[in-house]
């Protein structure tokens, strides 16, 4: 789920290809070692996206002696999807494993803050209970 909100999230930036998303993931790598990411999973998640409609190849460069590189753009279907998983991200974050919400905090632009707040409240609430119990 973290991978293809990252994925719509740069691609509501600007159109890339799947390279391109890989080294910014890398960057996250560096922030946190639990994130991994391999060529066969990008690929994997950039096709299943695709299948869905939430994102559409829209450019296939070649260049000499360079494997062909497929440009792609997140659809309307896709930023509507993107930002139901930064809700349901908070809506369902442990606290304890914070840092799931690394690449949603990217993304925050997108969506309500006040209901992120709210979703927030609700973590604190259960976690407190929890504690509590």
């Amino acid at each position: 789920m973290l991978i293809q909100l990252f994925i719509l999230g740069i691609l509501s930036e600007n159109n890339y290809h799947p390279y391109f998303i890989k080294k910014l993931f890398t960057n996250i790598v560096d922030i946190d070692p639990s994130f991994k990411l391999s060529d066969g999973k990008l690929y994997y998640h950039f096709d299943s996206l695709e299948k869905k409609g939430y994102i559409k190849k829209i450019e296939v460069i070649h260049t000499e002696n360079r494997p062909e590189k497929s440009v792609y753009a997140i659809t309307n279907a896709g930023r509507a999807y993107m930002v139901e998983l930064i809700y349901k991200t908070f809506d369902s974050i442990n606290l304890a494993d914070v840092q799931s919400l690394y690449i949603p905090i990217l993304f925050l632009k997108y969506v309500d803050l006040k209901r992120v707040i709210g979703l927030l409240d609700q973590a604190i609430e259960r976690e407190s209970k929890r504690i509590d119990y």
